[in-house]
């Protein structure tokens, strides 16, 4: 299906319109990112008001870099110095690689058969000192569907919406004048009607069996309508400027409709998570688009194979071509993430650079002109 068609045979522009002014979406005013629809479906705007595709990075950590010995590079390149890091190492390779946004900055450290950790999140001035445009996440809930530290929170506790105001007033508060900021992530992999065996001690938030009957889905319409409208109005109490991404979901695991349409009078974007052969991520995205009235972003997504030479596993190159090649025949896509990691470390198996803070990646070198092309291709 191509933007045409979509525009034709399906709600999303209408759908977009008659939203407009749901509380969802961010302010009119200028200087922040905006998305607006077009005759080919919709278009990313930057502070400035100039077309903007978020090609963005995911994983970024430094603990692969530290090491005891005082010569290892974290000491000898960077004096150890994450501010240093960020802008020496960081910001330097994604414009060498023509990459335009920082994505999910947390990376997986910790990953066992019945634990899985990531690191923590970038901070305001960590953005700052890479000084590129971000999406940021809000830790309102840890609804991951590969947590297994916590249980599901009651969404309709008082103590629930005392911890979103507090998140949104100690992050948003510091955020919200920010032009570099695109807007606010929540949960990766929300475990709606799924989970992980790392949580299968307390499985997913609803059933799916009673999901499937009319009274699951009308009670799962009104559990996920309250931690929308819960986590929206934290972060419109403290920043009424900066759009909202949302959970990432999960594109190969169980979904539901009755959860987008809860989420649609509360966010921007509809963000997700989705890996595979190209063509099968841009028919599985068209396939999750009928149920969306607004724009989508391709949050994380990636081009890894295993080589058995090596007995690692490693970017392909001809995967990435072919992925930026399907990317325009999605109607609602307004950006993709690449999940790198920049680093690779013992948990995430591939990565762009190794534990040297040296590129290893055959496709690193291929990535600017790519990456370059395929902009120049969207911006027309």
């Amino acid at each position: 299906m191509n933007r045409r068609d979509f525009l034709q045979n399906s709600l999303g522009l209408a759908g977009y319109l008659g939203c407009s002014r749901l509380p969802g979406f961010a302010s009119d005013k200028e200087g922040f990112f905006r998305i607006k629809p077009d005759s080919q479906g919709y278009k990313l705007f930057d502070s400035r008001g100039n077309v903007f595709y978020s090609l963005g990075l995911n994983h970024f950590d430094q603990a692969a870099l530290l090491r005891e010995n005082p010569d290892d590079v974290w000491f000898t390149r960077y004096s150890n110095s994450k501010e240093k890091w960020l802008k020496e190492g960081v910001r330097k390779d994604m414009l060498d690689w023509g990459f335009n946004t920082v994505g999910w900055t947390a990376d997986a450290v910790v990953g066992t058969h019945d634990v899985r950790y990531h690191s923590d999140e970038f901070e305001f001035e960590d953005y700052q000192a890479i000084g590129l445009p971000y999406c940021h996440r809000l830790p309102f809930a840890e609804i991951h569907h590969y947590d297994s530290e916590h249980r599901w929170p009651d969404f309709f506790s008082e103590g629930f919406e005392d911890w979103c105001d507090y998140v949104a007033r100690l992050q948003c508060v510091r955020f919200r004048d920010d032009p570099k900021l695109i807007g606010y992530f929540y949960a990766d992999c929300p475990a709606w009607i799924h989970t992980r065996g790392e949580a299968a001690w307390k499985g997913p938030i609803m059933d799916p069996k009673d999901a499937a009957t009319p009274s699951g889905e009308k009670e799962l319409h009104r559990i996920a309508t309250q931690y929308y409208r819960v986590t929206h109005e934290a972060i419109r109490r403290y920043d009424p400027n900066h759009l909202i991404l949302g959970d990432r979901y999960d594109a190969w695991r169980p979904w539901t409709p009755v959860v987008f349409k809860a989420a649609a009078p509360y966010i921007d974007v509809y963000s997700i998570q989705c890996f595979g052969e190209p063509e099968r991520v841009r028919d599985r995205l068209l396939e999750m688009g009928t149920h969306f009235n607004k724009p989508m972003l391709l949050a994380d997504t990636g081009a890894q194979h295993f080589c058995e030479c090596s007995g690692t596993y490693e970017h392909d190159v001809g995967h990435y071509k072919k992925l930026l090649k399907v990317l325009d025949q999605l109607p609602t896509n307004i950006g993709m993430h690449f999940c790198g990691s920049y680093i690779k470390n013992g948990v995430r198996a591939y990565g762009l650079k190794n534990r040297n803070d040296e590129v290893i990646s055959p496709l690193a070198s291929e990535l600017h002109s790519l990456n370059q092309s395929f902009l120049k291709r969207m911006y027309n």
